[in-house]
């Protein structure tokens, strides 16, 4: 009689050591740490780019008029004194040697100041679109408009005076400053929201007008969660103090801005459907 066999039970996989599990998180969370410190730098360039782009253009918008037609105003002061070093650094031994005159030095620092200008009204288009949706084509168009007329060509909108540009123009910067200036503070020792402070948020991402805390409240409490007024207002103080972001209240309740919207979806939180409001 032939033996039987018996089968030899597979010996159980042996789970990962838990101290293993746990230096691969540490490291994980370290290169997170890293990746949301290099973006925080950059965003930081950039809000400081975007800035003294908003106050040179603000500064503008008085002359808008004379912008198109007579160039950037340049510092006159200025101008006699780079007029002067020119003067005096020429070779008074060759009279073959052409020196500007005032005016040209003028017309050089404006010609200097409005190829700048340009440059960065260009990169504040290209950035414009990789904020969201809602900033591409019109907006951008906004930017390209100022460009065009700086560079003596014709805009897209020719109806708008320049004023009117101008002012469109300094919307769009204003926007691109508040997403970066919010990125940037990813790295300046703020936290994720958690919690409540996650679902007031969500209120506020899906919603297109402001809030009070007793409507915040109120869309909370559908997850049957027991949700008060008060609970609202100590989660938008923790989210303004603690995880950096700006919830203006006005008289209508809590509205996030743009530089919000963008520093909650670098925080994970998203909201794919906006709520339409009666």
């Amino acid at each position: 009689m032939a033996k039987k066999k018996t089968k030899t039970p597979a010996s159980p996989k042996l789970a990962k050591p838990e101290t293993e599990a746990l230096a691969e998180r540490r490291q994980l969370d370290d290169v997170i740490r890293q990746l949301e410190d290099q973006q925080a730098g950059r965003a930081v360039e950039r809000a400081i780019r975007w800035a003294r782009l908003l106050d040179q253009l603000e500064t503008l918008l008085d002359r808008a008029h004379d912008l198109f037609i007579y160039g950037v105003p340049v510092d006159f002061d200025y101008v006699q004194q780079l007029h002067a070093a020119i003067h005096a650094a020429a070779d008074d031994d060759d009279p073959g040697v052409y020196l500007p005159t005032l005016g040209d030095v003028r017309k050089m620092e404006s010609s200097a100041k409005r190829f700048v200008l340009a440059e960065n009204l260009q990169l504040a288009e290209n950035w414009l679109p990789m904020i969201g949706v809602e900033y591409e084509n019109g907006h951008s168009r906004a930017l390209a408009d100022v460009r065009l007329r700086l560079e003596g060509k014709a805009p897209f909108d020719a109806t708008a005076t320049p004023a009117e540009a101008l002012a469109l123009a300094i919307t769009c910067v204003r926007k691109l400053f508040e997403v970066d200036l919010a990125r940037a503070k990813l790295g300046a020792g703020s936290r994720p929201p958690v919690g409540v402070e996650i679902q007031v948020l969500r209120v506020l991402l899906a919603s297109t007008i402001a809030l009070d805390g007793d409507a915040v409240a109120k869309k909370i409490r559908r997850n049957r969660q027991t949700v008060i007024d008060k609970t609202v207002w100590d989660a938008v103080l923790r989210l303004r103090v603690e995880c950096r972001y700006k919830i203006p209240k006005t008289g209508a309740g809590y509205k996030l801005t743009d530089g919000d919207r963008e520093l909650a979806r670098n925080h994970g939180v998203v909201v794919e459907v906006v709520e339409v409001e009666s």
